[in-house]
Parts: structure tokens; C-alpha cells; sequence
């Protein structure tokens, strides 16, 4: 079960989430802080969302007509060469539209070169949809059910992981330093972490037409990405 719960939760991270917060009491949770994501100090607005997107030249609209089980039709190419800043990457995440989107209060924050930390609530009612959406058959319903079973009674836990992280023409690297669930750290080495964030990044990366990263690196100055990217995602209402 802990394995499961483990692999779950890193499962949800693009690249690097974890496990479920271990509480069982909602409202105490919220009263004493415990729910609240560890703050990594990264302040954005929506603004920093359209900046990101316009740096990236892409566009999004709503439709109730989306074919893709994704959520997102996407269409067009672009080629890119860009640095995104921690606010722009913090809010791209945390305002897209996509209705899968299974974190929210999002900092994302890179602390010194080729490191990244991620910080947020997970939103353990989305994530059925979400293993759906992004395909992953590897988990069945069954054990989504054992999973959920046990994380039903947590609300929305805050996770926190920091790994080493690099991509190389659509290869991801991860090693992770640190997972945290509330105040408990998580022993990934016994369970793979690395592989596992590695293998899901690169088969959402399958699932996005027109994207290839050529080369994404971390520093203190934001996230350069160097590669193909959609130009246009219409989302599903």
C-alpha cells in the first residue's frame, strides 16, 4: 500500500511530485497550518501566466467540442529558445484552465543550478480523472479505489519535493533529493522515485503534439527551454 500510494502521487508531479499528506483531520489541518504547501517565497499574479504563454507563442481557447481524451486539442508548432522565470512557470501551472489539473496553490521555485523545488495541494478528487486523461494504464481501477480509499480522508495534503532535473532531447533526468508529505519525509530511494517521475514526464511529453525539448535546464534565473512546443491548446469546457 505504501508503494502504491507512493507512485501515485509521483505519478501526478510533471516532473517531480509525492505522497499524500497523513492526516485525517481536515479541519484541524487548516487551523494549525498543516494544509498549507511549504512557501517557497515565489509571488505571482495571472499576469505572469499571459507572459509566460506570450514568451511562448502560444494561445489558448475553450471549447465544449474537444476530441482529445487529454482534454486539450492541441494544434501548430513553434520553435522556442526561452527562459520562463519561477513566477511565470509557478503560474503557469497553477491558473491553466485544464480541468485535470490535480495541484493548486503551485510554487515552483529553482533554488540554484539544476535544481528544482515544487510545493502545492493535491487535489486527491481529481486524480481518477487525471490518471485517465494522461492514459496510464499501468494503474488499475481497483487500485485506484485502494488509494483513493486512503487518501479521501486527508482533503487536499500539501506535498513538497526538490530534485536534480534536466532534459535532453525529450530524455528526462530526475534524481530526487528530497520528498515531503506535510511534515514527513518520504523514503523514494526504496521505491524507484527516479525512474518513476522520469518515465511519466516523458509519456506526457508523447501525449503533446508538436513538442519536442530539445534542452531544459534549471537555474536561479528561471527555466531555459530550447526546442518545439504547441501554438495553440483548445481546452475542454
Amino acid at each position: 500500500m505504501k508503494k502504491f500510494i507512493l507512485f501515485l502521487a509521483l505519478l501526478v508531479l510533471i516532473p517531480v511530485l509525492v505522497l499524500a499528506y497523513l492526516g485525517f483531520v481536515p479541519y484541524l489541518s487548516s487551523l494549525f497550518g498543516f494544509s498549507r504547501p511549504k512557501d517557497l517565497g515565489v509571488r505571482y499574479k495571472v499576469s505572469d501566466m499571459d507572459s509566460y504563454n506570450q514568451k511562448a507563442n502560444f494561445t489558448v481557447e475553450k471549447s465544449k467540442n474537444v476530441n482529445s481524451a487529454l482534454g486539450v486539442d492541441f494544434s501548430g508548432e513553434v520553435e522556442l529558445k526561452q527562459v520562463f522565470t519561477k513566477e511565470e512557470v509557478s503560474a503557469k501551472i497553477n491558473y491553466a484552465p485544464w480541468k485535470y489539473m490535480p495541484v493548486k496553490n503551485v510554487q515552483v521555485n529553482f533554488p540554484e543550478d539544476g535544481v528544482i523545488e515544487f510545493s502545492a495541494n493535491l487535489l486527491t478528487s481529481r486524480i481518477p480523472s487525471f490518471l485517465s486523461a494522461v492514459g496510464f494504464s499501468g494503474v488499475s481501477q481497483s487500485d485506484i479505489e485502494k488509494g483513493l480509499g486512503y487518501l479521501k480522508y486527508v482533503g487536499e495534503p500539501p506535498v513538497y519535493a526538490k530534485a536534480r532535473a534536466s532534459v535532453s532531447n525529450n530524455q528526462v533526468e530526475v534524481s530526487l533529493i528530497s520528498v515531503q508529505v506535510g511534515k514527513f519525509s518520504v523514503p523514494f530511494e526504496s521505491y524507484d522515485g527516479n525512474k518513476i517521475v522520469e518515465t511519466v514526464a516523458e509519456k506526457i511529453f508523447s501525449l503533446v503534439p508538436g513538442f519536442y525539448a530539445e534542452s531544459v535546464r534549471f537555474s536561479p534565473s528561471g527555466m531555459s527551454f530550447e526546442g518545439r512546443a504547441p501554438a495553440k491548446g483548445i481546452v475542454a469546457e
